[in-house]
């Protein structure tokens, strides 16, 4: 309660969420995410394969192909 009275107060802003590269823990440029979209939906290749060949994993993979992360 204290935190948003004093936001209210010392008209401090949320900074907004920074996303894709703008990210600094980013492991991924907009690039490699392009391409992993379009390797993945040309077809022929796993969601195991693409994390290992850009060293993240499964799960962000699958994230990305949702459009959970990275949005677009």
């Amino acid at each position: 309660m204290k935190e948003s009275r004093y936001r209210l107060s010392h008209d401090v802003k949320p900074q907004p969420k920074l996303r894709g590269e703008g990210n600094g823990k980013s492991k991924l440029t907009d690039a490699e995410v392009k391409v992993i979209i379009a390797r993945y939906n040309k077809g022929g290749v796993t969601q195991a394969y693409l994390a290992k060949h850009f060293n993240i994993s499964q799960q962000a993979i699958s994230r990305i192909i949702r459009n959970q992360a990275w949005k677009r």
